[in-house]
């Protein structure tokens, strides 16, 4: 998974956050024969208009000029779910008939990618972009992720942020898979709440966000100094019981000798 954050237009005129590459560039929009993604919108700065991340790309004209056209996955019918990977709410779509493709050049809207480039006329080639004047949104060529080029578009793009998961571009027929780096697997989050000492007893209460942890993922352990990068820790003995379940859990021994640094250690 690869996470775009999108500036916003209050604070910058033509604001990105993509992917790109110059390895399209003079390749006819006609030969593009496949366009998939598997993407995630999080938020936008325009909640009833914001996209999650998409494809985007620039192309000379039959009249040698250079324009923009964007897909907008949650366009036509498509549904509109933000979210994050954790609530699942990933949904992979067509970019050939999913969704809408915007050009801010035509003001137009279509359905399909053959629609648009049956209205474009002519066969368009896709060059590095400064479609607007030398402060517009520049790609090179054929772009993932989120721009700003033009004013029609900034409700599409501004503050928004999302994942792409994978992304599919198909050229005469054979289509090339292109896997976004992993984000690492967060590990579980434990947080001591509170912490009491009576009758000789410690008594340690804590929760974990895994909804699979046991008494057996935990062990309380001690330390008699901190040193930041360098502190050493040790079980404590004898070794603490822990109780709970579903998140919720308790850890209590009996502290020996002077004060010591206490922590919850999750292998």
């Amino acid at each position: 998974m690869f996470m775009f954050t999108e500036g916003s237009v209050n604070r910058a005129a033509t604001p990105w956050s993509v992917i790109t590459t110059t390895n399209y560039n003079g390749v006819t929009l006609s030969r593009i024969t496949a366009l998939a993604m598997r993407t995630s919108g999080f938020e936008g700065g325009d909640a009833n208009n914001f996209q999650p991340p998409h494809f985007i790309v620039s192309f000379v004209n039959s009249g040698g000029n250079t324009r923009c056209a964007e897909w907008m996955p949650w366009t036509d019918e498509i549904p509109r779910t933000p979210g994050n990977s954790a609530a699942a709410n990933f949904n992979t779509y067509d970019a050939m008939t999913d969704g809408s493709w915007f050009c801010a050049w035509t003001g137009g809207w279509y359905n399909t990618w053959a629609d648009m480039l049956a209205s474009l006329g002519g066969d368009c080639y896709i060059v590095p972009s400064n479609a607007y004047g030398t402060e517009a949104w520049r790609g090179d060529g054929f772009s993932v992720g989120m721009g700003v080029y033009d004013s029609s578009n900034a409700k599409y793009n501004s503050d928004a942020r999302g994942l792409v998961d994978w992304f599919d571009v198909g050229i005469d027929g054979t289509t090339t898979r292109f896997l976004l780096a992993e984000v690492e697997q967060v590990a579980a989050v434990v947080q001591i709440t509170n912490i009491t000492f009576a009758s000789g007893t410690e008594t340690i209460s804590f929760s974990s966000s895994s909804g699979t942890d046991t008494t057996a993922s935990f062990a309380v352990q001690e330390a008699t100094v901190l040193v930041p990068g360098a502190t050493s820790f040790a079980d404590v003995s004898p070794v603490a019981t822990i109780t709970g379940s579903a998140g919720s859990f308790q850890a209590s021994f009996t502290p020996s000798g002077a004060p010591r640094f206490y922590r919850i250690n999750r292998p």
